[in-house]
């Protein structure tokens, strides 16, 4: 006796859209805007409608349920994330594990850049990086502007570099913080942690170490470092231009990240520092000594606050 399977496939389906589209209707009707609305004045015709686009919209999702599990990864509409996988699936090539390395994704390639060009069509991505798609202003800029930061530029040489002003003067260093600090840091994180997921990569065959790294480049993006050590020491309060230094130091006195050495232990690392330590780190170019560099740590970590004295005892 054969079993046509395709007809009990579809009958599955039917099944669990005829359960979705009765869930949304059931939830939409439980609203207080629904009822408001169809016991309003003339309002049952536009609460029918309300109801039947709502309705049609859920088959829609229901068509690529796998599109569903995905926006509740990401965070972008179902919409967003159709263009997301036909954007990455038209990148010259796939990506693979070690493009989202950082010494390929913030090296000298063009990954960035592809992968910049593909948030820019997904709705919510693209309306967040809308500041930096002036005129001009393309994704290989957008690309150029996130190496540089992640490379240790320093804000007047981003400004220099990416926004007309050979002198860096106050509006581009203006530009330049609104740039990176209210865009980059939002939404070029979000967009790559998500593209991350879209790339095809099967992250369970990865080494614990690789899932980490790709798992740690959006805060690379947001601490303006390329080192997960690095990471660790912005997220200590360590300054940006000698984060990296530190965090090698870390990693040759206390032990690798990978190895699992956390943010507590980089606390009491830096607290064991004295000044020539900090000294060692330093730019050379830089006006701060290794003590400024240190009072500097204590006050943005709060460490270098001291204790209130002790009150006299009230002899009353």
């Amino acid at each position: 006796m054969s079993v046509d399977t395709n007809c009990i496939s579809q009958q599955k389906n039917k099944l669990t859209l005829d359960a979705v589209l009765a869930s949304t209707e059931q939830l939409l009707r439980n609203t207080y805007g629904y009822s408001e609305l169809r016991n309003s004045p003339d309002g049952r015709k536009k609460a029918d409608k309300l109801l039947e686009v709502t309705k049609a919209y859920a088959k829609k999702i229901s068509e690529h349920p796998e599109r569903a599990s995905l926006a509740d990864m990401t965070g972008f509409s179902c919409e967003g994330v159709g263009v997301a996988l036909a954007g990455m699936g038209s990148l010259d090539r796939k990506l693979t594990a070690a493009d989202f390395m950082p010494e390929g994704l913030f090296g000298k390639g063009k990954d960035m850049a592809d992968l910049f060009g593909v948030m820019l069509r997904i709705p919510q991505i693209k309306r967040g990086l809308d500041d930096l798609t002036t005129p001009g202003m393309t994704h290989t800029q957008i690309a150029g502007i996130t190496k540089a930061w992640v490379g240790g530029e320093t804000i007047q040489e981003i400004a220099k570099e990416f926004f007309k002003d050979p002198d860096g003067g106050t509006d581009a260093i203006t530009d330049t913080c609104k740039a990176i600090y209210r865009t980059l840091v939002n939404n070029g994180t979000w967009g790559l942690a998500a593209l991350s997921k879209f790339s095809g990569i099967d992250f369970d065959k990865l080494s614990d170490a690789e899932r980490c790294t790709i798992n740690a480049l959006p805060a690379m993006i947001y601490h303006g470092v390329k080192t997960e050590a690095g990471v660790l020491m912005r997220m200590n309060s360590v300054p940006r231009s000698v984060a990296e230094r530190m965090g090698a130091v870390f990693e040759k006195k206390v032990g690798l990240v990978s190895d699992g050495q956390g943010v507590q232990a980089v606390r009491s690392f830096l607290k064991s520092l004295d000044a020539s330590s900090w000294d060692n780190v330093k730019p050379a170019s830089s006006p701060l000594s290794g003590s400024g560099y240190q009072r500097l740590w204590g006050i943005l970590s709060g460490e270098g606050r001291r204790p209130s004295p002790n009150p006299t005892p009230s002899n009353k």
